[in-house]
């Protein structure tokens, strides 16, 4: 925040305009860093494959940066359900890294987060 890249109360379809028009679009960074955005947990129901995952201490596949453009447009079709109550969100974890990432001209979250934490604490 410090660099002006983000803002807390900034709209997720700000950095992420593929979600403009969506439910989704309109969650702000700080609902989904504190859980607090009525978007599920999953952007669709958990299969076998994804499930296997989960249970043997793998990252979550779709999660990650490769899968960024399938998970935005599976958000496309989320609605948000007990949004301003807290409910753990691996979707909204995503969506949180994806539009950090964009906003900082980053290629990804993991990128982001080497260069501009791990690095530096060496």
């Amino acid at each position: 925040m410090n660099r002006g890249e983000v803002s807390l109360d900034g709209r997720l379809d700000s950095y992420l305009p593929e979600l403009a028009g969506t439910e989704a679009g309109g969650v702000t960074l700080l609902e989904l860093a504190t859980h607090t955005s009525g978007l599920p947990e999953l952007a669709k129901p958990i299969d076998a494959a994804l499930l296997a995952q989960s249970l043997s201490g793998q990252a979550l596949g779709i999660y990650t940066e490769a899968e960024s453009a399938a998970v935005i447009e599976q958000t496309r079709r989320v609605s948000l359900t007990g949004r301003g109550e807290w409910a753990y969100s691996n979707l909204g974890m995503s969506l949180l890294g994806f539009a950090l990432a964009r906003a900082a001209n980053a290629p990804d979250w993991t990128t982001l987060v080497t260069q501009r934490l791990l690095l530096p604490l060496g």
